[in-house]
């Protein structure tokens, strides 16, 4: 049996107010589904960015480290020399070349450098800068460079660090800016000249324990210093390989 026309109308009309009218939970979705105000954002934003500039701040801050002191330079400079040229003496060929210059010992406080400062296994060769030619002669240039009137030189000093280094080989360099190019030109404008020179040399270097000689002729010129200049270093070349050699 069905229900009274009028029934039927009331039934439909509650349904229609019930999904029409808005619930007190969808209003609550409604609010939270909402902008945030102007203000709330203006706040958030700027917490973020100042959290970002601490954190920034903290990890590319550059570390500020002072002056070394005399003392840790010397100590960071004794481990960096522990690690020696041992394993690459003899490995590939390598040599490591330093060069040590007898002014050095003029330098005022941490500038000043004598021989004891160098540690024996940093190099495996030191050239000695510099000598000097007295009648075309081999020579020291300064007063101290010879041992004499009991106070060892120089040459000693360097050459005294095999004792720290026997595979360490020493050299003793002529010529430089200063020495200039007219010394050399003489020396090795003739054979005797040139002769003069080598048979000085090698006892010269013999007897203050170098193993060999460094020319720094700066500059050859023209067409003469050229061939001569070759001339003098083919000949030293040979007399040095066989008079320099062990015995």
């Amino acid at each position: 049996m069905r229900p009274p026309i009028l029934l039927r109308w009331m039934l439909t009309v509650v349904l229609v107010i019930a999904v029409i009218a808005p619930t007190s939970d969808s209003t609550t979705v409604r609010r939270r589904l909402r902008k945030p105000s102007k203000v709330s954002t203006s706040v958030s934003s700027s917490v973020s960015r100042s959290t970002d500039q601490v954190l920034s701040a903290s990890v590319n801050r550059p570390k500020i480290r002072g002056r070394p002191t005399i003392a840790s330079r010397k100590s960071s400079a004794a481990l960096d020399n522990s690690v020696t040229t041992e394993h690459h003496k003899d490995k590939d060929g390598y040599k490591i070349v330093c060069y040590y210059t007898n002014w050095s010992q003029y330098r005022t406080k941490v500038g000043k450098f004598v021989p004891e400062d160098i540690q024996p296994d940093l190099c495996t060769h030191i050239i000695f800068a510099f000598g000097w030619l007295k009648k075309g002669k081999l020579s020291s240039f300064e007063s101290n460079d010879e041992t004499k009137d009991g106070k060892t030189g120089l040459y000693d000093k360097i050459n005294g660090l095999k004792k720290g280094n026997p595979k360490l080989k020493t050299l003793l360099a002529i010529g430089g800016w200063s020495f200039g190019t007219q010394k050399f030109k003489d020396m090795v404008a003739t054979r005797y000249a040139r002769q003069t020179f080598i048979y000085s040399a090698i006892p010269y270097l013999r007897d203050r324990n170098f193993d060999g000689l460094d020319i720094d002729w700066e500059y050859p010129k023209g067409g003469d210093d050229k061939k001569n200049y070759v001339l003098l270093l083919k000949v030293i070349a040979d007399v040095f390989e066989v008079l320099l050699a062990p015995i």
